[in-house]
């Protein structure tokens, strides 16, 4: 798994379990250089990165449980959701 202190974190989240909707300016973002932005769910926290495909670091109260990747921002997304949850 990456370490992620040397990216700098984005102002805007990538996507919320609120409403699904993926910010396409922030999954673009990440592509251009070593940024991170958050996935807000109401069980657990993601930070996204982008590293040769879409990678996201899965924490719940500050610990890591996981981690998923994906081709795209919604592969990502359809993998975090079924592995931790839509909510």
């Amino acid at each position: 798994m990456n370490d992620l202190e040397d990216y700098e974190e984005l102002d805007e989240e990538f996507c919320s379990n609120f409403d699904g909707v993926i910010n396409q300016e922030v999954a673009d973002k990440l592509k251009t250089g070593k940024y991170k932005a958050d996935y807000c769910a109401w069980n657990w926290h993601g930070t996204v990165y982008y590293d040769g495909g879409y990678k996201c670091q899965v924490r719940h109260y500050g610990r890591i449980i996981g981690s998923a990747e994906g081709t795209t921002p919604e592969e990502l997304r359809e993998s975090l959701c079924h592995e931790h949850g839509g909510d």
